[in-house]
């Protein structure tokens, strides 16, 4: 049975002394009770140390709940310590005068008015608990009790710990559903790394397959290439009939999928005998969707999902998705029925020393304290629960089998030369070890960096790194060895895909961990973006109809990267890729051609020409004037000009928390100004200061300046042209700060915006609550990607130097843009790049060609500062912003951004929503 720690005041032991005794009759055993002479603290013992550990050893807290337990600090210090370790607690009333409330979101137990059906609850409630204790899932002593950079499996659900209110949150909100209704979508979200896999398969749907009577679990999924094959797979799983599936493909494919998904209801319930059971299905790395699986596949899959959640069948279905494709669930057309999120945050580090010690028990290994209290150290760094994961893998595989883990052991896996930690070291090492003894040769490195770029990798819409799974038989031949290797070390997954092998990276841990993958990824991201592109592209040519294809084809900068790319990397485009280039190119020459004919055939019949003028003057004079206005409207959608838009005039506070507003004032009328469709974004934000104004009954005016030639549009931009956005939005600053409401509402309504006026997805990078460093790193990224006088990024210390524009550096820290050293410059000049001079000193005609299409859009939705030294946007801090010293170091200064941004486009649209929630300087 579950363990239980009476917590109760030292003036309440008779009623702590009856709840002991009350449990022990209703079989609970494993009672700590402080005063007992049997379990609680003996003589001599350090009690507060034995009060923590019998905390952390509990599965439940229960609190004798009256007026002397509120006024015992330690009665409130075992509170605090077993919620911040994930317990569940039940607070039981014992008296009814007084506060008896220590928390909204926890259950109180009142046993001052019904005592026998109070009690009856909490003993149901424990033995829920015990049922669902790792101790009860069995386990094979074969296997290890640390499964590295794998997901946790049903199998490893015994070992599984540290996530015991998540799963259980999880669960609730799961029964609750099957007994209440309401939405019967839930979105497992969580960042890349949380341990979203694990939760599900090993501590969810483990416990609720315990309880056949009310849930019937269907293996859980991913959706991979197509996820209607692998529904079909998981269903005939639960059938018991796993060679049938393809006959369950076929109903879901041909028929009525709500029809047919009621027949599988019955069929389930009957093979389980439960008749009254939930059907639950469950998708994991939902992301897949929307990254790996083809439109065609995509829309059938949404729509038979759609069918069955809209209906009354007895279904639920949860899906793991990682939270930067929320925005792709929301934005599914073929999705109508509601969804809910349930968040899965970090791990908590508290939680470390219950990650190591739970499966060493089971696997009955001896843990070093120091080794505990080493790790929980070093697991403060970015991929901390993967990198933890793989590296108690590895001290388990080289050292555990004296069963011993001990600190010596794992600094063995440091590299100290390098300052880097074993749980840093752990994958490079592994990865390294993998070529030092495989020994390839040129050909074969080469081919594994092929390899991974880019069939296992491509770029996400924020600009990070993630895996993809390629078929292995793609992949070149050269590299196989080499990727057998890297499997073999666990750093590779391959895997039967229906009747194809496929091949994936087990974490992106290793393409961040991996000095060597990093550096082929960061050497590669300009191709791995157009790659992506292409890939869209690719794909909307084969949605057109045949009139439309020609239209789908590539051109001008596009059609030109594409040709080098046919001819320098055939190797890494796939058959679709090298004939949709091919085609393109084809049509490209086929119109050069024509237009030749054409101006020879106006040259030819000049002198005739000069005679029907002649004759048809006036004619003639209508045409010509005609011609002139197409010139002119021509000219007007070249971009040579920028433009500036100010939300929030200086020293404003806040109104996106305005009572009943969900977006902020400018933000709701500068949308409102561009779905309109206005021709002339000037125009558009000029007239709507009116609306800004009166939304905010005269209390935010933005403002404008604006230096232009022709007018700027976002609409109908010729293939050609560069574009780029980047979409912000912060809604908290300093520990003490409200979050706002509005921002990211704005930044998502914003970013549509921008998607509906033809920008496509790989062109708009959304953020939210970024840290300054994740701002700096995706501008200067971007910036890079405009190409304008071949801009290339140089590392040179603490500065980054964006080469290409003379006389000027990017400095990381608020991206300062000023005059570089005049001896570093002739450096840069003589030894790596041609002569140059800055767009605002004016560049030669031809160099003009090349960034004159380019649109570079900037939004932000937060906080601002105005301070001595200018204005600031101000980015998400874990610390308190009192000072103009807290917010320089926090926020970035809008100029700077300005200046960095126009100094390499030769148009940029910024648009800034910052709430000056602070005015420290006196004369702002």
């Amino acid at each position: 049975m579950a363990r239980v720690f009476i917590s109760h005041s030292s003036r309440d032991e008779r009623p702590a002394a009856e709840m002991k005794s009350w449990l022990e009759t209703v079989g609970f055993e494993q009672i700590f009770l402080d005063f007992d002479h049997h379990s609680g603290i003996g003589l001599g013992a350090d009690w507060e140390r034995t009060l923590y550990r019998e905390i952390e050893r509990c599965q439940a807290l229960v609190i004798i709940l009256t007026p002397n337990w509120l006024e015992s600090k330690w009665c409130f210090a075992e509170f605090t310590q077993a919620r911040a370790l994930g317990k569940p607690i039940f607070p039981v009333i014992e008296t009814p005068s007084g506060e008896t409330m220590i928390a909204s979101d926890i259950q109180h137990l009142d046993l001052t008015k019904d005592r026998e059906g109070g009690l009856e609850r909490l003993a149901a409630s424990l033995t829920e608990i015990a049922l669902n204790t790792q101790g009860r899932f069995d386990w094979d002593t074969t296997r290890s009790p640390f499964p590295g950079l794998l997901a946790f499996e049903a199998e490893d659900a015994a070992i599984y710990f540290g996530r015991d209110d998540d799963i259980r949150a999880l669960t609730e909100r799961l029964n609750a559903r099957r007994v209440q209704g309401g939405r019967r979508l839930i979105a497992l979200l969580g960042a890349s790394g949380s341990g979203k896999s694990s939760v599900l398969r090993a501590g969810v749907l483990p416990r609720l397959r315990r309880d056949g009577a009310n849930w019937i679990v269907v293996p859980p999924f991913r959706p991979q290439s197509a996820p209607v094959d692998e529904l079909a797979r998981a269903l005939s799983l639960a059938l018991g009939r796993g060679n049938e599936w393809r006959e369950i493909r076929s109903q879901l494919q041909d028929g009525d999928f709500r029809s047919i998904a009621a027949d599988f209801v019955h069929d389930l319930r009957v093979t389980h005998n439960a008749l009254n059971a939930q059907i639950l299905i469950t998708i994991d790395q939902a992301e897949e969707l929307f990254s790996t699986v083809p439109d065609a596949d995509r829309q059938a899959f949404f729509t038979g999902l759609n069918t069955i959640l809209e209906g009354d069948l007895p279904l639920i279905v949860v899906a793991g998705l990682r939270s930067d494709y929320l925005g792709s669930l929301q934005t599914e057309e073929r999705l109508t029925a509601p969804f809910e999120e349930f968040s899965l945050k970090p791990m908590p580090l508290e939680r470390i020393d219950q990650v190591i010690r739970g499966p060493a028990k089971v696997a009955g290994l001896r843990v070093e304290d120091s080794l505990v209290a080493r790790l929980t150290k070093d697991a403060e760094t970015e991929d901390a629960l993967p990198l933890l994961a793989f590296a108690l893998r590895e001290l388990y595989d080289r050292f555990g089998k004296d069963g011993d883990l001990t600190l010596a052991e794992y600094e063995a896996l440091g590299d100290r030369a390098n300052d880097l930690t074993p749980l840093e070291n752990a994958v490079k090492r592994k990865a390294d070890d993998v070529l030092e003894t495989a020994r390839p040769n040129e050909i074969e490195l080469q081919a594994l960096k092929d390899a991974f770029v880019p069939a296992m990798v491509r770029v996400n819409d924020e600009g990070e790194f993630v895996r993809r799974p390629a078929q292995w038989d793609l992949l070149p031949a050269a590299s196989r060895d080499l990727l057998e290797h890297l499997v073999k070390a666990r750093l590779l997954v391959l895997r039967q895909d229906n009747d194809v092998r496929v091949v994936e990276v087990a974490h992106e841990a290793l393409l961040r961990k991996w000095p060597k993958l990093a550096g082929w990824l960061t050497d590669e991201r300009e191709f791995l973006i157009g790659k992506s592109q292409l890939e869209r592209d690719v794909a909307d040519w084969d949605r057109a109809s045949e009139t439309q294809k020609p239209l789908a084809l590539l051109s001008g900068l596009k059609l030109s990267r594409a040709e080098v790319w046919l001819k320098e990397r055939p190797q890494q485009l796939d058959d679709r890729e090298r004939a949709f280039i091919a085609k393109s190119v084809d049509a490209a020459n086929t119109s050069r051609r024509r237009a030749l004919r054409n101006r020879r055939f106006v040259t030819w019949g000049a002198a005739a020409a000069a005679a029907i003028i002649g004759i048809f003057g006036w004619w003639a004079y209508g045409v010509y004037q005609e011609r002139n206005i197409v010139r002119h409207e021509a000219a007007r959608t070249d971009i040579r000009g920028e433009l500036i838009a100010y939300a929030t005039a200086k020293g404003q506070y806040a109104l996106d928390t305005m009572e009943g507003s969900n977006t902020s004032p400018y933000t709701s009328a500068l949308v409102k100004a561009l779905r309109s469709r206005s021709r002339g974004v000037h125009g558009a934000l000029t007239a709507l200061n009116q609306r800004v104004v009166e939304n905010s009954k005269g209390r935010q005016r933005p403002f404008i300046s604006t230096s232009m030639n022709g007018e700027i549009y976002l609409w109908d931009q010729p293939d050609t042209r560069k574009r780029l956005a980047l979409v912000i939005s912060a809604d908290h600053v300093g520990r003490d700060a409200s979050p706002l409401q509005a921002p990211r509402h704005d930044a998502d309504a914003f970013a549509q915006v921008l998607r509906d006026a033809g920008f496509k997805a790989g062109e708009v990078i959304r953020l939210h609550n970024p840290d300054k460093e994740k701002l700096l790193s995706t501008l200067s990224q971007q910036l890079q990607a405009l190409e304008v006088a071949d801009l290339q990024r140089k590392d040179a210390g603490s500065i980054t130097v964006l080469q290409g524009i003379e006389g000027l550096r990017v400095e990381p820290a608020g991206i300062t843009v000023k005059a570089a050293d005049p001896q570093q410059q002739r450096r840069r000049r003589t030894d790596q790049i041609p002569e140059r001079v800055p767009y605002n000193r004016g560049l030669e005609t031809e160099q003009r060609e090349a960034s004159d299409n380019t649109l570079y859009v900037f939004y932000y939705a937060g906080h601002g500062a105005a301070i001595d030294d200018g204005e600031y946007i101000v980015l998400p801090s874990d610390q308190d912003v009192q000072s103009q010293d807290d917010i320089s170091k926090t926020g970035v200064n809008l100029t700077r951004i300005s200046n960095a941004i126009t100094e390499r486009a030769a148009a940029a649209i910024m648009i800034l929503d910052a709430n000056f929630t602070f005015a420290f300087s006196r004369d702002r």
